[in-house]
């Protein structure tokens, strides 16, 4: 176990201590008071914690937890005797004949092996591409991926990855006992308040420990579904038939009415010209007149030198 996970121990050994000190000073009763600090010595006393014989059940983690001494100590080697836990995660690119038809393909593989589809999607019109992430269970990964290998025309990339996550489980396994035996401890002191005030203090504590137990209990599942179900993900491309001389959406069609709108274009663009020239000539014809009569006036003093 690390040293945050101890640390994390000594914490809640501490705050166990002070809440139980804060009902003992409440107490308005003098002889209550040391009644009820015996009942609570006496319940800390026989907390499954401080035995060691209660964890001879439980084989992954050896540990030990003492009031007086508020000691911590874990069995040297417990994570051997727990079954690796490995999150998988695998991503690949593919360039395919048809896009559609490949994602339903892996959609059936992805059932018949018991997983199920996370994300499906497919977007463009002519030239469609796609993307899928799916979960399948961990033994059945190398088979799901070569499978999607065999739908392929060429594989573009590839990579996988595998996280160990063992030794958290076990970190959570600890700390979740530790935390289920403090609230109920905090129970049974619940039953034994004396007045509303002592009641509240004990109920807020028991709470607090009741969500950081849902939290860890949360992340134990997630860690447990994710190394049980590795995730592939999928980016689907369309390629080129290496099979056809002509590319894919030609159109004999389409080219004839291209080329006549561009002829089109290009008489609209003419007419413009001329009706622009037309609308501008009273601008523009004095100034051609003007120069006119210059060269031609130089080329008469020219002919009759």
């Amino acid at each position: 176990m690390n040293t945050t996970i101890k640390i994390n121990l000594l914490r809640l050994l501490l705050i166990h201590i002070v809440v139980m000190s804060t009902l003992l000073a409440c107490s308005s009763n003098e002889n209550d008071t040391m009644r009820t600090e015996d009942s609570i010595s006496n319940s800390v006393a026989e907390m499954p914690l401080m035995a060691d014989e209660g964890f001879a059940s439980s084989p992954p983690v050896g540990r030990s937890v003492s009031s007086k001494s508020a000691s911590i100590s874990v069995a040297s080697g417990a994570s051997n005797s727990v079954e690796r836990m490995n999150v998988r995660t695998s991503n690949i690119e593919i360039l395919v004949l048809d896009v559609q038809q490949t994602i339903e393909s892996i959609k059936n593989v992805t059932n018949q092996t018991g997983g199920f589809v996370v994300t499906s999607q497919i977007s463009g019109d002519e030239s469609q591409t796609g993307w899928m992430s799916i979960r399948i269970p961990s033994s059945k990964l190398d088979t799901t991926l070569s499978h999607i290998r065999n739908l392929s025309v060429r594989i573009t990339q590839e990579n996988s990855y595998v996280q160990d996550v063992t030794d958290q489980y076990i970190d959570l396994e600890a700390e979740l006992l530790v935390l289920t035996q403090t609230r109920d401890t905090y129970l049974k002191l619940l039953e034994r308040a004396k007045n509303v005030e002592e009641t509240l203090k004990v109920h807020q504590a028991a709470t607090n420990i009741h969500v950081q137990i849902e939290q860890i209990t949360g992340r134990m599942k997630y860690l447990e579904t994710t190394s049980s179900n590795a995730l592939i993900t999928i980016d689907i491309k369309p390629s080129t038939n290496p099979e056809s001389l002509v590319k894919p959406g030609w159109s004999p069609n389409e080219t004839a009415k291209d080329a006549i709108r561009g002829l089109s274009e290009f008489g609209q663009n003419i007419v413009d010209m001329l009706i622009l020239i037309l609308i501008f000539s009273p601008a523009w014809m004095p100034i051609i007149a003007f120069i006119w009569f210059i060269i031609r006036r130089r080329r008469i003093k020219n002919q009759s030198s």
